[in-house]
């Protein structure tokens, strides 16, 4: 038997490494089968295991790329292009090195860098420098206009996706005929640390030091930039200070190889807040139109679907529900902004669609939205257990508090499974989120407590996204420059969060993402049992206020 990297003969009473086996080990055929542990056996799947890290990080200790320092290092702060197709038609630089400790103004691919021997005296410098752009096609893009090309695009044939049955027949003969647009918006990342990157490219060698969710995308970047073979680029990946999708991107790392290979001295690249939130890959907006037909009992006999935008916003469409005749279409719609992965990427948008439409259906038809998608979930176990365990736990259907209300909504994405019962209260004609329960089928547990965290993670970017979060854009050029005016989640706003975990011996599933979309129909469906009034817009039109 083993444990803890030992081997041990019971019989005879020896023991032995794992290290002193290993060359005797090399030199066996491996065996045809084995037997695997067996769960009550497990020492570390399934139990909760200290975050190693963490100490690091709470002490100041942790790298980030943010601090890195090398010898002769120079900082960079970039007037970037506000579009892709700007031309730059003035600027003064004359005044930005005439701000001490300026070194020099360097023009890139994506704009005009201020290169100073101090973070202060580069981010004066790019202010002195007064650049002026001259705007490309997209003068006539912004948030309205966009929203009127999807209502337009919804309207248009699509690109049918999936049918089964006869959609169109069951609509024309139903007793009743449900219809309605949902609609998304941009948002940014808003990571708490903006894009930093250190680069350094001498005697035939790169090294990039960088918080990167994809090293190997970084590293095709910087061999692409510095024109090295990549054996001789290097990723130093540091810690990140929140990614959410944006940290797949390499455009950090293509600033600040360029910016060493012309200055040969080493360059780390700082973005400020207004970079961030102007220069991001946004999560793409989309418009869903839908319409479902019922029974003389209010049960479902056809659901149609068409959604318009560009095509990350139209995947993980998922539909779990026993109807006879469905189908899905798809209008694809270019983004004036460009756009990248965004925490549960399509699954978040489309969750609020497919779920805050079936709690509509139930309610036409006067089921109890649980009850309802339990009926129409008979072929769908997984996605059953975890409505239960929410449902259980928040006491779903359960004596609840004056002027209390509650939510429901379920979505599987990246393997896993989670329900959500959100609970909310309406005081002098505010809503005060109260809690929210969740549960989570994920397969095989491996760490508890990071599931834990990973779901109370996504449930607050998940509220900050549903309740304030939105990108709005003028001439194609995001106007949002500081946290005031894009506005996140505040601490005094999250509710109570609860996390249930389904025991389970299914392969492992994703738990970072999962938790998001079922989030934001949860809330919508709660406002409407208090309400009456149906959020169909992200964000949506409620204020939350107080400490909950």
């Amino acid at each position: 038997r083993t444990e803890n990297a030992v081997v041990y003969h019971d019989l005879s009473g020896r023991s032995v490494g794992y290290g002193e086996l290993a060359e005797a080990a090399q030199r066996i055929a491996a065996p045809n089968s084995i037997a695997l542990k067996q769960p009550d056996k497990f020492c570390l799947l399934g139990r909760s295991q200290p975050r190693l890290e963490i100490p690091g990080m709470v002490s100041g200790r942790a790298v980030y790329a943010g601090d890195i320092s090398l010898t002769g290092m120079l900082i960079a702060s970039i007037c970037r292009r506000p579009i892709a197709d700007s031309r730059l038609v003035t600027m003064d630089v004359a005044a930005a090195t005439a701000v001490a400790g300026v070194v020099d103004v360097v023009s890139t691919v994506n704009g005009v860098a201020v290169l100073a021997h101090n973070t202060w005296a580069a981010m004066q410098g790019r202010q002195k420098l007064a650049a002026q752009w001259q705007e490309g096609k997209h003068l006539n893009a912004n948030n309205e206009h966009y929203r009127l090309q999807l209502l337009q695009a919804v309207e248009r044939q699509g690109e049918v996706v999936r049918r089964r049955g006869n959609v169109d027949h069951a609509l024309k003969d139903a007793i009743k005929v449900l219809e309605a647009t949902y609609e998304t918006s941009f948002l940014a990342h808003a990571a708490l640390e903006p894009m930093t990157c250190a680069a350094q490219v001498s005697e035939g060698r790169c090294d990039v030091w960088v918080g990167t969710q994809s090293p190997e995308g970084a590293h095709t970047v910087a061999v692409d930039v510095s024109g090295l073979p990549g054996d001789k680029v290097h990723i130093h990946s540091t810690f990140i200070g929140g990614g959410f999708g944006r940290r797949l991107e390499s455009d950090v790392v293509a600033d600040a190889v360029e910016l060493a290979a012309i200055t040969r001295r080493p360059v780390q690249v700082l973005w400020n807040r207004s970079d961030d939130l102007q220069h991001d890959f946004y999560r793409p907006a989309h418009t869903t139109v839908i319409k479902a037909s019922l029974d003389g009992q209010g049960w479902p006999t056809a659901w149609w679907q068409r959604s318009a935008g560009p095509a990350m916003a139209l995947a993980m469409v998922e539909v779990p529900y026993q109807i006879d005749n469905y189908a899905e279409e798809q209008v694809g719609v270019e983004s004036p902004l460009p756009v990248g992965a965004w925490r549960s990427v399509g699954a978040g948008q489309n969750a609020f669609v497919v779920e805050s439409f079936i709690d509509e259906l139930a309610n036409a038809a006067g089921i109890n939205p649980l009850e309802y998608r339990l009926k129409l979930l008979a072929g769908a176990p997984r996605a059953r257990s975890v409505l239960q365990l929410a449902a259980e736990k928040a006491r779903w259907g359960g004596d609840l508090p004056d002027n209390h209300y509650q939510g429901i909504a379920q979505y599987q994405s990246f393997g896993s499974w989670v329900a959500q019962v959100v609970e909310l209260a309406v005081e002098r004609n505010e809503i005060r989120l109260q809690r929210i329960v969740c549960a989570i089928d994920c397969g095989q547990t491996v760490n508890p407590d990071a599931i834990h965290a990973q779901i109370e993670g996504a449930v607050v970017m998940g509220l900050s996204a549903a309740l304030k979060e939105q990108v709005l854009f003028n001439e194609a050029k995001v106007t949002q420059a500081t946290f005031a005016d894009y506005a996140i989640l505040t601490f005094t706003e999250c509710p109570k969060i609860e996390v249930h975990i389904v025991p389970s011996r299914e392969p492992p599933g994703g738990v970072g993402e999962p938790g998001l979309p079922p989030l934001a129909p949860a809330l919508a469906n709660a406002v409407y049992a208090a309400t009456k009034s149906r959020q169909r817009k992200l964000p949506m039109d409620i204020v939350c206020l107080g400490k909950f």
